[in-house]
């Protein structure tokens, strides 16, 4: 699926180019969808400038070219099972809401257990929206990030991905 992710307040408000891929699979007989993102490198469309002016990692240029990329894994679990993605339709998913806005939050209960975004970072607070048009399913995701590579463990930064899937 092609996509674009957009994390809020860094040198790039246009986004970043994303593959998002979507797979039905259930755990210990619990349906779920398995998500898998990774974007192309963060200057590959468009170079910016670094400028030591701006405030904290999440804006400096610098150091977002430093991790070139990002990468999120994980499982959401899904109200019933589901035989194919068509199904997603009209469907929105909520996960790990109760971790935003507390620091009392432990990497074994995130539903993304991999994140790469400036380093090892955490992300909660999903919303994931699915709206079927023909043959395409088109996606909206939200959620938040924690740097928590650097020991910040507020959910403080924004992130929103579009997608289409084409099902046939």
């Amino acid at each position: 699926m092609n996509a674009r992710i957009t994390f809020v307040g860094n040198p790039w408000p246009e986004g970043h180019a994303a593959e998002l891929r979507l797979q039905l699979r259930a755990r210990v007989g619990e349906p779920g969808l398995d998500i898998q993102l990774e974007t192309a490198g963060y200057s590959d469309e468009r170079e910016v400038a670094d400028d030591e002016s701006v405030d904290g990692d999440w804006q400096a240029p610098i150091a977002w070219n430093n991790y070139h990329q990002a990468s999120l894994e994980g499982w959401v679990p899904l109200p019933r099972a589901l035989d194919s993605l068509a199904e997603l339709d009209g469907m929105t998913l909520r996960t790990d809401h109760e971790k935003v806005g507390t620091e009392d939050w432990d990497w074994d209960d995130l539903a993304f257990d991999h994140c790469y975004i400036l380093g090892h970072d955490a992300v909660a607070g999903h919303t994931l929206a699915f709206r079927r048009e023909g043959t395409r399913l088109h996606v909206r995701w939200t959620g938040k990030v924690a740097m928590a590579y650097v020991g910040e463990r507020a959910f403080a930064y924004d992130i929103t991905l579009t997608g289409t899937l084409d099902l046939m």
